[in-house]
């Protein structure tokens, strides 16, 4: 079965091929996790095609058994989203035709590939991660990110609309969907958490205190509330951290380190910068937990990552964190954009290390069933061989 993959990339994984001159590209480790998961099964013939305003020209090799078309945005300069992609989807067009897959999936409706899935004129089947639609109700002032968030969100809309088959992280997506698609048929498939996470050995008696925020630090994900909410415990617990791993615009993120600097525990908030996953599931063999204060999310990696290691999780009680875990039988539940109730359950992770580490436990046997290679597998096949009317024992 040959499949093209249209998705982001880390291009940093192929920078040995590549002129990238130091670039840094967001890692969207699902993608590479799911690419090789499905190569090693030996079914298919596995194309991804992706592109980029950085690159000199377009590129096609083969690497680790793995076809890759990346394609040089043409205009570099003109806003991709505002035009709805359109100096984009012929490009994708014509290498998919020169491809001639029997099945096309698109990754993401925030952003031009699952579009051009849909609009390939192949079988498809697409992806969802942020559902666009109700990130947009995070954006409360005009600015240019809110105009993007709305003209996106207006593509994904469009997208569902021609959609015939999604994979989706959480149910709550599903419900999403059916609200603009009845037609679509959906299935939820988790992606893949890193190996490195699978790996890791708690080694904490309960006595940690090192909190860790992960992620892209940008005020949709809720950074400046831990900080806040750190400052609210920083006197009643001398010896607690905060750990700030990720990175973000320059503006912002001094904005945060001025909010840290301007607390009791300033010294105890560190701002760790870009950490591969390799260095941070060593950081969660004796973190104390993770905060995830985001205003919306639908599925967050760091969840997902911070379970399979057995890390206490506390996240916000919105979109499908709630599914992820386990209805608050798998970690703590807050409001959102409340660095007060934040704070609390902190704090009640720290005073009741026992229940904390039994939370712990069970969303790590949840997670490591749902995010494990094989259930990716599994999953994703099935929905390839119903798209093609394959029968699950067939294979090309």
């Amino acid at each position: 079965m040959r499949v093209a993959w249209v998705a982001p990339l880390d291009l940093n994984l192929l920078q040995h091929r590549l002129p990238l001159r130091g670039r840094r590209f967001h890692p969207a480790p699902w993608i590479t996790n799911g690419l090789r998961a499905l190569s090693r099964t030996g079914e298919l013939e596995l194309h991804l095609v992706t592109y980029d305003n950085g690159l000199d020209r377009d590129y096609e090799f083969k690497e680790e058994g793995v076809w890759f078309h990346l394609l040089r945005a043409r205009h570099a300069w003109v806003p991709r989203a505002l035009v709805f992609y359109r100096l984009d989807l012929p490009h994708f067009r014509d290498v998919l035709r020169r491809i001639d897959p029997d099945l096309v999936h698109g990754h993401g409706t925030e952003n031009i590939f699952s579009l051009a899935a849909v609009r390939s004129g192949y079988p498809h089947v697409i992806s969802m991660q942020a559902v666009m639609s109700e990130l947009v109700k995070t954006q409360r002032l005009f600015s240019r990110a809110s105009v993007h968030f709305r003209v996106v969100s207006a593509i994904e809309r469009r997208t569902l609309q021609l959609a015939s088959r999604a994979l989706v992280e959480a149910p709550f997506i599903a419900d999403l969907i059916a609200r603009v698609n009845q037609g679509i048929k959906t299935s939820v498939v988790g992606n893949i958490a890193s190996q490195p996470y699978f790996r890791v050995v708690r080694r904490t008696d309960g006595s940690a205190r090192r909190i860790f925020f992960v992620g892209s630090l940008v005020r949709e994900k809720g950074v400046a509330e831990a900080i806040v909410a750190f400052h609210r415990l920083a006197l009643r617990w001398p010896a607690l951290e905060l750990h700030v791993v990720g990175a973000g615009e320059d503006r912002y993120v001094q904005f945060l380190r001025a909010l840290a600097a301007k607390g009791v525990g300033s010294s105890r908030v560190s701002f760790r910068g870009f950490l591969t996953p390799a260095e941070i599931a060593r950081e969660y063999e004796t973190a104390a937990m993770v905060v995830v204060p985001t205003y919306y999310d639908s599925s967050p990696n760091v969840v997902s990552e911070a379970l399979v290691a057995a890390v206490p999780v506390i996240a916000v009680n919105v979109g499908g964190l709630p599914y992820m875990l386990d209805s608050g039988k798998a970690g703590l539940l807050v409001p959102a954009r409340d660095s007060s109730a934040l704070a609390d359950a902190i704090e009640q992770n720290l005073t009741h290390p026992a229940e904390c580490t039994a939370a712990a436990i069970h969303g790590q046997l949840l997670a490591q069933s749902r995010y494990r290679p094989e259930t990716f597998v599994t999953g994703v096949m099935t929905a390839y061989r119903e798209v093609l009317g394959i029968s699950n024992r067939a294979k090309r």
